[in-house]
């Protein structure tokens, strides 16, 4: 496995530095750690489903999976949810092998829709905020170097993604629907990255504390297809989506040599304004629906370019190896089913997603050398790609309460040849309606 050094970026060094060697791929590794990258599913339903819910968005969820769908919603609706998230994170390197467990709870969406019967066509307005994305993140990295030097990193990250969502659907015909919705984007991030190294003559300490804040906007259209009353079909092409990080941070430096004058030592604080822009890459996505009374079966697939991104205006090519990108273009998979029971109003709902990562490159730990802090970063190979099971329940209490659970379980793991990382991913989604 090929094998790259470069001056060592944390998560403020990362937003300060424009074109610096290195600068490129680690940007690329802050988007994954941000969780900008990452699948938007949401709601105890779709997320039930694996998040194949383009064919389907008969309810609030049509806001973010197709707004086209909103014409399905015949009622004034309001729904609110909760999500939960635990990661477990086991990495090892040099010999040592570390593990961290983190749990983290956010609002999963609170939004509502609105049915406009007034004029010949079926018209749906509708909005909300989602959670789309987290950057809760926490992990331990130990190492260990001929002569006894040894090096811990411990990073620490907090802040959902959400999305205000403002939606409209509407019904050309029986058979056709449109739909479009504007997308605001929202993140605050708390991050303290953290470089312990020790050698046989020196203790030294590299603290990075970094408050950052998202702003953002895209767009999305739907059409939806209702060729039969059994079938229907969609289609989402959501626009770049164009962001900016704003915020500050500090750098602090201390440390203790075992021996000479200088027996304890600290540094200045070192601070910095962050101002990023980012442009996100298109997305596509389609899906196909059989829907009878009693069972649904459902289908996406989603295609994003993230070759295509880019920061401060240029693509991320890795400089390292020039003319290559640092990310990938991949396919997202995502399949659901779901049974209804006439009485109890009760549905059981199972589903799958595959969503591959987009980064080519890791870093592997971080050291530091000659004083500075450098990071070690290579490519790596996937073991078991990004995936999730999901299972779930919904009910329907008096025809106006709507109440539904889903649960998944899965992860990855990666390997670079001297570092190998594995996370295993649990998420719990409680969502509760009115329809009135």
């Amino acid at each position: 496995m090929k094998k790259r050094r470069l001056l060592f970026l944390t998560a403020l060094a990362a937003v300060l530095i424009h074109g610096t060697a290195g600068a490129q791929v680690f940007q690329a590794v802050m988007l994954e750690r941000f969780g900008i990258m990452d699948p938007t599913r949401t709601g105890a339903r779709p997320f039930a489903l694996g998040g194949a819910y383009t064919a389907v968005s008969d309810d609030v969820f049509g806001l973010v999976y197709n707004p086209a769908g909103l014409v399905q919603v015949d009622r004034n609706a309001f729904s609110i949810g909760i999500h939960h998230v635990s990661v477990d994170i086991d990495n090892a390197y040099g010999g040592l092998r570390s593990a961290q467990g983190g749990s983290y709870t956010s609002l999963g969406h609170l939004a509502g829709v609105f049915p406009y019967e007034e004029m010949d066509n079926n018209i749906v307005l509708g909005v909300g905020v989602f959670r789309a994305g987290t950057g809760d993140l926490e992990w331990i990295k130990s190492g260990l170097w001929s002569g006894g030097a040894m090096s811990m990193n411990r990073y620490m990250q907090s802040g959902t993604i959400y999305q205000y969502r403002f939606g409209i659907g509407v019904d050309l015909s029986p058979a056709v629907a449109l739909g479009a919705a504007l997308v605001v984007w929202e993140q605050s991030l708390d991050i303290v990255d953290e470089i312990r190294y020790e050698d046989t003559d020196s203790i030294a300490l590299y603290t990075d504390d970094v408050e950052v804040d998202l702003d953002g906007v895209s767009l999305e259209f739907g059409v939806m297809f209702f060729p039969h009353e059994a079938l229907q079909a969609g289609v989402t092409v959501s626009s770049p989506a164009w962001l900016s990080y704003d915020g500050d941070g500090v750098v602090d430096y201390s440390g203790t040599y075992k021996s000479g004058p200088y027996v304890g030592w600290e540094s200045d604080p070192a601070w910095g304004i962050i101002e990023e822009d980012y442009t996100l890459p298109m997305r596509f996505r389609g899906g196909l629906a059989l829907v009878t009374d009693l069972v649904l079966v459902t289908a996406d697939v989603e295609y994003v370019d993230w070759t295509q991104t880019k920061y401060e205006g240029q693509r991320l090519d890795d400089e390292f190896a020039p003319g290559r990108d640092v990310l990938d273009d991949v396919w997202n998979l995502c399949f659901g089913a779901e049974i209804r029971l006439p009485w109890p109003a009760m549905s059981f709902r199972g589903g799958y997603s595959y969503a591959p990562l987009v980064t080519r490159s890791i870093d592997e730990i971080s050291l530091i050398v000659d004083d500075a802090p450098e990071s070690i970063v290579a490519d790596y190979e996937i073991g078991t790609d990004r995936h999730l099971f999901t299972f779930g329940i919904g009910a329907v209490v008096d025809r106006v309460f709507l109440i539904d659970a889903a649960v998944a379980f899965g992860g990855f793991d990666r390997d670079t040849g001297e570092f190998s990382e594995k996370r295993d991913i649990t998420e719990i989604v409680v969502s509760g309606g009115y329809r009135f």
